[in-house]
């Protein structure tokens, strides 16, 4: 028997093209008697791992669970909202008493020596022990409100560090002692939350197994 010169496929006497893979070869018995067959030749291995996309489609979060992320962020918008008006009238409520009211209180009561003097000595120490009592209030109405927006900005794709604030009952005692209005949201939000527990435990899930790098 005879192999062909090129790809080292079997021949039969008389063939004059090879079957395998076409080439002429030599009609002549007992040419290619001790011809060696032709070692085929492999294809090249790539030793690269090849790039695999990683479909992350199950990770996204449904409709029903983006709705109970945008309910959550617009009760922390309407927070927000209460304690940075409710703070900034208070504030310039109290910045006008103590330019404007002081003033006319020191300028009809300034002789200490009548009982109207004495009245006006009184009403500024109350202008001052206001300040000191009052003050800091609006000063932590201002920080809550930034606060409340550090939330809100990554709740999209962290939803556990605003649902640990709205879900605490030390949150509603907090809004009652700084601001009642922002109390009302504070309610809203600690209600909705304990509701949606479950569906928020798989928009945690999700959204971790979103940020875990493959």
């Amino acid at each position: 028997m005879s192999y062909c010169t090129k790809c080292g496929a079997s021949l039969n006497d008389g063939d004059v093209f090879c079957r395998n893979c076409g080439n002429m070869v030599k009609n002549i018995a007992g040419a290619n008697q001790n011809a060696v067959p032709a070692t085929p030749v492999q294809p090249a291995v790539s030793n690269t791992i090849p790039n695999v996309s990683y479909n992350q489609g199950s990770n996204a979060l449904t409709e029903e669970e983006q709705n109970i992320i945008n309910r959550i962020a617009s009760n922390l918008r309407r927070e927000r909202i209460a304690y940075i008006i409710c703070s900034a009238v208070g504030m310039s409520i109290m910045i006008f008493y103590f330019i404007f009211l002081r003033g006319v209180f020191n300028m009809f009561f300034s002789n200490y020596y009548t009982p109207f003097g004495v009245f006006g000595y009184l009403m500024g120490l109350y202008t001052i022990v206001l300040g000191i009592l009052i003050l800091p209030v609006f000063i932590v109405g201002f920080a809550a409100a930034g606060r409340i927006g550090f939330y809100t900005s990554r709740i999209r794709t962290n939803v556990a560090p605003a649902r640990k604030r709205c879900g605490s009952v030390g949150m509603i005692i907090f809004s009652a002692l700084f601001n009642n209005i922002a109390m009302i949201f504070v309610i809203i939000n600690f209600i909705y939350v304990k509701r949606n527990a479950k569906k928020l435990d798989e928009i945690e899930y999700k959204q971790m197994q979103s940020h875990i790098p493959y």
